[in-house]
């Protein structure tokens, strides 16, 4: 499977005076629930919001963020719409600012729901080039904020998001209920976390359903108690400030509940070195990301700090890995050109001799042009399977054998 990496978290240095929003607002009139239907593409849950009165954008469900965010001020710009305050904001990295403006009660209509008022932040430059990453038009991301009120029920099986009065919830009794803390509208669990043998920790993860990967965990300067034994250098992703450091390793369990637990999952460890960045981040030990939350139906009640989950068919089948060390971005008019961003040490691809910077052409006779997200990913995720690739590099076409295994020690 391809590995796509963005982490998009969004840190304020200034404080946002966003109005106070009800979620209820957005249901139909006189209906208490709606279902919101949503592609999975790329570990991503992404929805069809009509903006302004006649404007169409796709937009990630991110409970991992307060906000609406769009990555570009473009959109505000071709709708007209006026900035009230410029903030700043700090990416994944949490060290790079960038500039961003609020504008106020844009009309807003997610698929199936009441047209309301909200307020949005538009980034100043599009820095975060997300559909590059996912490989599909993606122009920002709804926050937990919008939500407020209301019950979450994600069915990833059924690609459905269903929204509900919390009144008119009643709990499900086949799943299993857990508390979580909410903070800033995010949700958190906690865990226990086995990093290295003999050595479990309790760790609390915010619940992200924009993040497209597993688990990532962060560490402090002396990370030595938390970082497996055995880990490899990588690039975790793309953010504000650029590329972000740091390493990759197997987790040896993560346990929500003794019957909920996981195994041998690989996981991004981001070391932070700034006391200001480990004060921001202090509240939480890394995030759990889509591929493990779409093995359950998950039900968020925010108001009752409670989660209700439930395994699904995927439930037992293994996390998928990465079985190439490629990061590849999309480019191109038509987002159907690919190309390496970067290669992780010591993974098939270095094995191969593809290099960052080359353009994946053909994967056996299939041009990738002519190939989905989805398909692309099936073809690279049978471990031991040998793929014959054509490569671009500099100009010139370039065959290569890509041998798929599970390179994390």
């Amino acid at each position: 499977m391809i590995k796509r990496i963005l982490i998009i978290y969004l840190v304020l240095v200034a404080h946002i005076a966003i109005a106070q929003e009800i979620g209820i607002d957005i249901l139909p009139h006189r209906k208490s629930n709606v279902d919101v239907p949503f592609d999975y593409i790329g570990d991503h849950i992404i929805v069809n919001v009509r903006l302004g009165y006649d404007f169409y954008v796709r937009l990630i469900v991110d409970t991992g963020a307060e906000n609406i965010i769009f990555f570009d001020d473009e959109l505000a710009h071709i709708l007209g719409l006026e900035f009230d305050k410029e903030i700043q904001l700090r990416g994944a990295d949490l060290e790079e600012e960038i500039t961003a403006h609020i504008s106020r009660q844009v009309p807003f209509q997610l698929e199936n729901c009441q047209q309301v008022n909200r307020d949005i932040v538009f980034l100043e430059d599009n820095n975060i080039q997300f559909e590059n990453s996912v490989g599909t038009p993606v122009h920002g991301i709804i926050g937990s904020r919008f939500f407020t009120g209301l019950i979450m029920d994600f069915n990833y099986a059924r690609k459905k998001l269903s929204l509900s009065l919390t009144s008119e919830f009643t709990p499900p009794d086949n799943y299993i209920k857990l508390p979580i803390e909410i903070i800033n509208r995010k949700p958190y669990i906690n865990c226990t976390t086995q990093t290295n043998p003999k050595n479990e920790i309790s760790t609390k993860f915010l619940i992200d359903t924009g993040s497209a990967l597993s688990l990532i965990m962060y560490g402090k300067r002396d990370s030595s108690g938390i970082l497996p034994d055995k880990k490899l250098s990588a690039d975790l992703g793309t953010a504000l400030g650029g590329t972000i450091k740091g390493h990759i390793a197997k987790v040896k369990s993560l346990e929500i509940t003794p019957e909920l637990t996981f195994e041998n999952i690989t996981t991004r460890f981001q070391v932070f070195q700034s006391d200001t960045i480990l004060h921001i981040t202090e509240e939480r030990s890394g995030i759990i990301g889509n591929p493990i939350l779409s093995k359950f139906r998950m039900i968020i009640d925010f108001l009752h700090k409670t989660i209700y989950l439930k395994p699904n068919k995927k439930f037992k089948k293994e996390l998928k890995n990465d079985l190439t060390g490629l990061v590849l971005y999309h480019t191109g008019k038509n987002l159907n050109k690919v190309f390496a961003h970067s290669v992780i040490e010591q993974s098939p691809a270095v094995l191969a001799d593809i290099r960052k910077g080359d353009y994946i052409d053909k994967i056996g006779v299939w041009p990738v042009k002519w190939l989905s997200i989805d398909q692309v990913n099936r073809k690279m995720s049978h471990e031991g399977k040998t793929l014959r690739l054509v490569v671009i590099r500099e100009g010139k076409k370039l065959k290569k054998k890509l041998v798929l295994r599970d390179y994390v020690p």
